[in-house]
């Protein structure tokens, strides 16, 4: 069964999440990982999440009134493509059900090394709801992508 877990720098798993931070993510695009134990003054969440006790992946959200940015989001290399990833964004959606989610991915550039990856992670959000918000940053060196899955509006908003 899918679970999810706050992340601690004291937490069982924390080497692991550690590991998996450092390595799915480019030195230039990462923080230091204190960064995220800490929190951001009570607005991150840093979330590690299983299959049963088996550790899967984690994310780290920064989160602004309704407004919640998913920083990190990683699956372990040997479960990638066996649905972790929208079982992660389905429980993101659970924790901030009113907010409006957005992330950044890398811009697909049919020159960069990492193609293929992008383009991958591009249809991974695509698939699960996520659009193109049109807006490409440069951060740190990398062409980013701003895309976002708007806030559902119910009937009687307003």
């Amino acid at each position: 069964m899918f679970r999810t877990e706050t992340m601690t720098a004291g937490h069982k798993d924390y080497p692991s999440v550690k590991r998996l931070y450092e390595t799915a993510f480019p030195a230039k695009e990462r923080v230091p990982i204190r960064y995220l134990e800490n929190g951001h003054q009570g607005n991150g969440d840093f979330i590690a999440f299983y299959e049963d006790d088996a550790f899967c992946g984690f994310f780290y959200l920064l989160t602004f009134g309704d407004l919640t940015n998913i920083l990190f989001l990683a699956v372990e290399e040997s479960l990638r493509g066996q649905g972790y990833g929208t079982m992660a964004l389905q429980a993101i959606r659970s924790m901030k059900p009113d907010n409006r989610i957005i992330l950044d991915i890398e811009a697909v550039d049919r020159h960069a090394d990492n193609h293929g990856q992008r383009l991958m992670r591009r249809n991974f959000y695509l698939k699960n709801g996520y659009t193109g918000s049109g807006i490409t940053y440069r951060w740190r060196g990398s062409a980013l992508l701003a895309a976002l899955l708007a806030r559902r509006v119910e009937h009687g908003d307003g």
